[in-house]
């Protein structure tokens, strides 16, 4: 497997997304039905690795589309310490949508069991027609990729984000929050972030190819966002890690300036996700620290923000009329672009972790590809 499998990836979002608006549109009209009984309290978003950062970055979505709470949680966390929640609120007063590419990841399968069993309804998005997740949930959006192809997941995370906007609008027109005429633009202006996600993936590539070579020999690199960049931050960071064996993590922005500031390096790279939103004034102060610590900032962010922009030493330009809910559509390219270049900048092939390298070679050498080793759930094919 090698690094271009990602830009292979990116390339195929905006026929996917194109596709998937309608088709899945559709779907969900069925299953979410206007005259649905249930009258919902909250909705739980749960899955592992990308599944759960999609449930991270669409969580706002379900409070100002749906005017329902909303929480993003960890598979293992749902399943052993939250499920009294659900037992509490009673039969049919919460939604648990649980997301699993593969759709046989095992704690997914177990959560949604669990969840029925104490009165949720339950709803499994997944890439993979007629897997575990489709039977034992209530409900499945399956949204099959034609072409795809083993990789870090730039396409299945889409479906899952895609997927659980969609779901936030559909439960805004099923309350009557939202009109038919208002969910139909949002579910336009959804559509319309194709050709937004294409462009930017296009304006990215240089750059990032740029970033890669400067901080190829980083031993570990941070992304902070807050809101639905939170979920941007921690997929960039899981990029790098399974892409290019870079030690990389996700973090709250505000949670970064009480904690993660006072880490060495000084010079450690920075990924700052600032679209516009309600927290766009803490990423940059965020940023503006870091810079002023000598991190190395890349703002990632739209060229208005000129506070993020001028205190960063790179800057990748993002659109500047994106919706804060649908903003994770095309930051998420952020992390394909520049994982596949700084795999290539240091000689490594994806998901190679499961197999060390010898002592004597470092990590900007080619080491042999591992990549049919035996990985579980959302990690293997389809990813």
């Amino acid at each position: 497997m090698e690094p271009e499998v990602l830009l292979r990836q990116v390339s195929c979002l905006r026929e996917d997304l194109s596709a998937m608006v309608p088709a899945v549109s559709e779907r969900l009209a069925g299953i979410l039905a206007a005259d649905d009984p249930a009258d919902y309290e909250s909705v739980i978003l749960t899955g592992d690795g990308d599944s759960h950062h999609a449930g991270l970055a669409t969580a706002l979505a379900y409070e100002t589309f749906a005017g329902l709470t909303c929480d993003a949680i960890s598979a293992l966390e749902l399943l052993e310490y939250a499920t009294g929640r659900v037992e509490r609120a009673g039969p049919g007063r919460t939604l648990v949508i649980a997301a699993s590419a593969s759709g046989a990841t095992e704690r997914v399968v177990q959560v949604l069991e669990r969840a029925s069993k104490l009165g949720a309804r339950t709803l499994a998005i997944t890439a993979t027609p007629g897997s575990p997740v489709t039977r034992v949930a209530d409900d499945h959006v399956a949204f099959a990729l034609p072409g795809n192809e083993r990789s870090p997941g730039m396409r299945t995370y889409q479906v899952s984000v895609t997927t659980m906007l969609l779901a936030a609008i559909r439960l805004g027109e099923v309350r009557a929050r939202l009109d038919p005429a208002a969910a139909d633009r949002l579910r336009a202006e959804l559509s319309a972030s194709a050709d937004a996600i294409a462009d930017t993936a296009g304006m990215l590539s240089a750059p990032c190819q740029d970033i890669a070579e400067k901080i190829a020999p980083a031993s570990v690199v941070v992304a902070v966002g807050s809101g639905p960049s939170r979920g941007s931050a921690s997929f960039a960071a899981a990029k790098l890690v399974e892409a290019a064996g870079c030690f990389a993590i996700g973090q709250d922005a505000e949670e970064w300036c009480h904690v993660e500031r006072f880490a060495a390096p000084r010079d450690m790279p920075m990924l700052v996700f600032a679209p516009a939103g309600r927290a766009q004034w803490c990423a940059n102060a965020a940023g503006v620290r870091a810079s002023t610590l000598g991190r190395r900032v890349v703002a990632v962010t739209p060229a208005d923000n000129t506070e993020l922009v001028q205190a960063g030493w790179r800057h990748l330009p993002m659109p500047a009329t994106l919706r804060e809910e649908f903003s994770p559509l095309v930051y998420g390219v952020v992390g394909g672009v520049l994982a596949a270049h700084l795999a290539r900048a240091r000689g490594w092939i994806p998901f190679q972790g499961g197999a060390p390298a010898p002592v004597e070679q470092s990590v900007t050498q080619p080491i042999r590809d591992v990549s049919s080793s035996g990985r579980n759930g959302d990690h293997s094919s389809p990813s």
